[in-house]
């Protein structure tokens, strides 16, 4: 089961990568794959910047150790992205690379949780959108901890996210 779980991932993956470069070579216009390379004092703020560009699709925190604190930074640049981005026309983030971090399944789990309940905020409530988006995560994928995972969020796989290791 885990194993087709994974295949179904990495198919999914590939797909999506290949719908970015087909967007990119019909279209005149660049997508943007941002890496951070390191944390910093300024992370938060650097992390912020990235999301409100509508051109980027990928994030990618591989090189960084990020924390269960840093998740929840992730997750505010997430929601800013969409207060900002409202009725603009702009790309869907389609990978995350989260896989270097140094958070725990707690700390992952409260993610999801942030991703499925979304943010309060001049009462309405503020969802990241993260349909058809690909988590590339470095924790262990077994059937337990994806059971958490699915209970923690099922509108939000319900919507397309898809978590690889």
């Amino acid at each position: 089961m885990l194993n087709v779980f994974r295949s179904f991932l990495t198919i999914t993956l590939l797909i999506c990568s290949t719908a970015c470069a087909s967007s990119s070579s019909s279209e005149d216009e660049s997508l943007i794959a941002h890496r951070f390379r390191v944390k910093g004092h300024d992370f938060s703020s650097r992390v912020e910047e990235v999301c409100s560009n509508p051109m980027v699709v990928s994030l990618d925190f591989s090189s960084v150790k990020l924390s269960n604190e840093d998740l929840e930074i992730v997750f505010n640049a997430l929601v800013e992205r969409e207060k900002r981005l409202a009725g603009i026309p702009h790309c869907t983030i389609e990978l995350i690379d989260l896989r270097r971090g140094t958070f725990d399944e707690t700390g992952f789990l409260m993610f999801l949780d942030h991703l499925q309940h979304g943010k309060k905020e001049g009462g309405k409530d503020i969802y990241p959108d993260v349909r058809e988006t690909v988590l590339k995560i470095g924790l262990s994928l077994n059937d337990d901890f994806i059971e958490q995972m699915e209970k923690a969020a099922p509108s939000t796989f319900a919507g397309g996210l898809q978590i690889i290791q």
